[in-house]
């Protein structure tokens, strides 16, 4: 079936799915037109599944495929795959049903077994360049279960008593953002180069191995301290400046990046335009004490950020890999990305510039995530459900 040829093909299709289906449902919890069969308040049912859920899965067949591709080792596919798939898909319908223990348990077997496929070929061929993304990855899935621990009130006596539901959640979202800076970092000079035919090469700044290595010394700092794991003043004084210092860090390198060729190209504008995203969130961490509300941060990072960078990655990568053409995509991509971009604007600006209007800008922001998941689903179905037209394997 060729929907289980490649890590990519089911993952990114339950993705999509899963990220318009549990929206539209947040989209009537959130003004409280229904009631989610939850064993817990709909705000961290919705944070936890757009961040472990939603982002977890495009994560998971991103790597699947690239892992394969870089160590000419296969990773899981046929049945193997589905059964991948399938516990993600268990975990997802468990804690929607608000079976706690065995939403826990089938994350965990699913991360487990996640790990297990990539890791297997990244050590038999020494690939330790990729030691720094699967600690990300690591870390990531190790929120999820300390989540789960907090929520189930099954948490172990070494957690300070300070831990609540929302700091797992936010240290996810925090170690989802250092994740996908990683991939960006990596992949963009590279897409950039290609998309451009050589025309752009993307600068470094300066100082090149050593200002990287400080700016992600400084992501370890941000994940540490942002949740504020011992409700301490210092710590959260200490995460704000460490936000600007990452906000003026990555906002010099967007603008050393900036360059006319990008603008005509949506599948390379995107992702230029999620860092942007990145840069104001942190921004808008460090300004809190200025009376920016912490919402803005957030959702900057994850909707603004994480959101259009999933979504381009996708794109580009299921163009790919089935195929098709990547500097040539479908014409509903431009659409599709803009309605994104212009939810993502909504969310973080009605907060700050129209707070009376705050519900109705939450509302219409779901709308135009809902809109564009939709059109990812109508192009991208069809490609990821059939083999590719070039008769290849994948």
């Amino acid at each position: 079936m060729p929907l289980f040829n490649l890590g990519f093909r089911p993952f990114f299709l339950a993705a999509g799915l899963f990220s318009a289906v549990a929206m539209i449902a947040w989209g009537f919890a959130y003004p409280g037109l229904i009631t989610l069969p939850l064993n817990l308040p709909a705000m961290f049912w919705h944070g936890h599944e757009m961040i472990f859920g939603y982002a977890v899965a495009v994560i998971a067949g991103f790597l699947l495929t690239s892992v394969r591709n870089w160590t000419g080792l296969p990773t899981p596919r046929g049945w193997p795959l589905v059964g991948l798939v399938g516990l993600w898909l268990a975990a997802r319908a468990a804690f929607w049903n608000g079976h706690l223990l065995l939403a826990m348990g089938a994350d965990l077997l699913f991360a487990l077994a996640l790990l297990l496929s990539l890791l297997t070929p990244l050590i038999r061929t020494r690939q330790t360049a990729q030691i720094g993304l699967m600690s990300w990855l690591i870390l990531l899935l190790a929120s999820n279960q300390l989540f789960y621990l907090i929520t189930a009130e099954l948490s172990a006596p070494w957690l300070p008593n300070t831990v609540n539901l929302r700091q797992p959640l936010m240290a996810g979202l925090y170690v989802l953002v250092a994740f996908v800076l990683l991939m960006i970092g990596r992949l963009l000079p590279a897409f950039t180069r290609m998309a451009t035919g050589g025309k752009v090469e993307l600068v470094e700044l300066a100082g090149g191995t050593q200002t990287k290595s400080v700016m992600t010394l400084l992501m370890v700092l941000f994940v540490l301290l942002a949740p504020n794991w011992l409700n301490s003043p210092t710590a959260t004084a200490l995460a704000e400046i460490t936000a600007l210092l990452l906000a003026v860090l990555h906002g010099y390198q967007l603008w050393r990046w900036r360059h006319r060729e990008i603008a005509a190209r949506p599948l390379l504008w995107v992702i230029y335009a999620a860092y942007l995203f990145f840069v104001i969130g942190f921004l808008a961490y460090a300004a809190q004490p200025l009376g920016v509300p912490g919402i803005v941060a957030t959702h900057a990072l994850a909707v603004g950020g994480v959101g259009l960078a999933t979504l381009g990655l996708m794109a580009r990568v299921a163009l790919g890999h089935t195929g098709r053409d990547v500097y040539h995509p479908p014409k509903l991509i431009l659409p599709m990305i803009l309605l994104l971009v212009t939810g993502s604007v909504l969310r973080v600006c009605t907060p700050v510039l129209f707070p009376q209007f705050y519900l109705q800008g939450v509302i219409i922001a779901q709308f135009f995530w809902v809109a564009a998941f939709l059109a990812f689903l109508l192009v991208y179905t069809p490609m990821l459900v059939t083999t590719r037209p070039d008769g290849k394997p994948g």
